[in-house]
């Protein structure tokens, strides 16, 4: 960056520059849950006037040395979670050291009393233009201007803007609707600010207390049934359908002249509470139609695994933060698989069929917590493969080898643990080579090792006479087989086969078990 003493003149920031800038400007945190347009890639390319290519190479390298890291949540104007971008501690160091220099920089500004030179910082402080709209203009080269403020409906639209500088007609996509939106004109870089002229109606006292007791109304109904139902007198199925069906009458009757407010950004409680609203019910119905539901048995089983989730969680916290989201998820997965596995397994450990919706919902609780922590999709990929693996070993060590009587028990069960600690292991392989493709290895290697267990599963069902089925097998063997050829046989082959190798030798290794059973 040059500049010089009294005058205007051109310099230019890298584009990462810019960037550090802009986040300075908006910071967030991580945990906020909802961040502004500004800090996505698409809205730093708007304001900043880059390209979304140059944004993202300059967005990895800033996450790469440690002053920008990506959190995913809501963002302001769109419907759907995204990526968005914090500026860390060490970040906001460098931002800091940076803005310090450009506010130093003398400028010539423009005005209607004519043009004067100043220093950006008096321009920024006294906000007639912002800092990232002077860095705009500087580049562009010629004097900075002020900011011209235009007055709008809070609607959704495009809005015609006529820039008196460079005589040209621009179009602004109005997202922001309830809020001022600052951008520069693409021409000459001059400064605008849409300023809502009216504001949204805001929601009724009514509205908001018809909300409040229709919640109301909701937990007090759950509870109800639940007494109803967890009491010694016996209640059938249909009453509770009934005493459902009321309920959501009643909440409708509360709700529906209420006036949409504007949607809130989703935060941890929000995301919880979406999560187990309707978890009474299920537990209603399981406790009906699938097996008994005992409170204290379910309490005296959950509690401790909740808190060993939370130690868990609380080590990972203090000792590697960066791995907050992998451990929520890796956990929710775990709790959630094993809850599935007790409809085929009947007693997983102490986890029964009666407890097993309440160990699902918790570990659905704790996976969607993990959403609020930033994690790549390759670490996401892989967490999902250690949760396999860690549920794996679990079921080996609490279900198979207890359950062994013979030695070929205790082949199958090793099997089924080795493939778990290959999968847990792949995780723990990604952070010590540092490798971001490790999940694209996997998932090509399952597809040929899918082929070769059916295609051993259709031999021996041919073989033993069950001519139809083995064909079945044999035929959905083929498409599997192809694809996982063109996935295997290819530049990444000395990563990938050896994959179905191994699996495959521990698929075999457990059909051999099973075979001499």
């Amino acid at each position: 960056m040059t500049a010089g003493s009294g005058c205007s003149c051109s310099f230019r920031l890298k584009a990462k520059e810019k960037v550090l800038v802009q986040l300075y400007l908006h910071m967030c945190g991580p945990d906020d849950g909802g961040f502004p347009f500004e800090v996505t890639q698409k809205g730093l390319s708007d304001h900043l006037g880059l390209r979304r290519s140059h944004v993202a190479v300059a967005l990895q390298e800033l996450v790469k040395d440690g002053m920008v890291e990506v959190a995913k949540g809501h963002v302001e104007g769109a419907q759907r979670r995204q990526n968005a971008y914090c500026i860390t501690a060490g970040g906001l160091d460098a931002a800091k050291a940076l803005c310090e220099r450009l506010f130093e920089v003398e400028v010539s500004f423009e005005s209607s009393e004519g043009t004067s030179t100043v220093k950006v910082s008096e321009l920024v402080n006294s906000r007639r233009a912002n800092l990232t709209s002077v860095i705009i203009q500087l580049e562009r080269g010629g004097p900075v201007r002020d900011e011209i403020t235009i007055m709008t409906k809070p609607e959704k639209k495009l809005i015609s803007v006529f820039c008196p500088t460079c005589k040209k007609q621009i179009e602004v996509d109005n997202v922001f609707f309830e809020e001022e939106v600052g951008f520069d004109c693409p021409g000459c870089g001059r400064p605008y600010r849409i300023v809502p002229a009216l504001k949204a109606e805001e929601v009724p006292a009514r509205a908001t207390r018809s909300r409040q007791s229709a919640w109301v109304a909701v937990a007090l109904a759950a509870v109800a049934v639940l007494a109803l139902v967890f009491a010694p007198a016996s209640v059938c199925l249909s009453t509770i359908i009934v005493i459902g069906a009321v309920g959501g009458i009643v909440v409708w009757l509360l709700t529906r002249e209420r006036i949409m407010a504007k949607p809130k950004p989703r935060t941890r409680t929000s995301a919880v509470l979406g999560t187990v609203i309707v978890s009474p019910f299920l537990l209603i119905l399981w406790h009906m139609t699938v097996a008994t539901v005992d409170p204290y048995e379910t309490a005296v089983v959950l509690v401790p695994m909740l808190a060993a989730a939370a130690a868990g969680y609380l080590g990972v916290v203090f000792l590697l933060p960066d791995f907050r989201g992998d451990y929520l998820l890796s956990a929710g997965l775990v709790m959630i698989m094993v809850a599935a596995a007790t409809m085929f397994v009947v007693e997983f450990g102490w986890i029964d069929v009666g407890m097993a919706l309440a160990v699902g919902i918790s570990g659905a609780v704790i996976a969607v917590l993990s959403t609020f922590h930033p994690i790549d999709r390759d670490a996401k990929m892989l967490d999902g493969g250690a949760s396999t693996g860690a549920f794996l070993l679990l079921l080996a060590g609490v279900v198979l080898v207890p359950g062994s009587e013979e030695m070929t028990d205790l082949m199958a069960s090793g099997s089924v643990a080795l493939l778990g600690a290959i999968l847990v292991g792949m995780r723990a392989a990604r952070e010590l080579t540092g490798a971001k493709d490790i999940s694209s290895h996997l998932l090509a290697s399952v597809p040929l090792t899918v082929a070769a267990s059916l295609l051993a599963l259709g031999v021996l069902l041919v073989d033993g006479g069950a001519a139809l089925a083995g064909a079945v097998e044999l035929a959905a063997a083929a498409p599997f087989g192809y694809f996982g050829l063109k996935q295997v046989l290819n530049k990444d082959w000395p990563y990938r086969v050896p994959l179905v190798t191994v699996f495959l030798a521990v698929i075999a290794l457990a059909l051999t078990a099973g075979l001499l059973t």
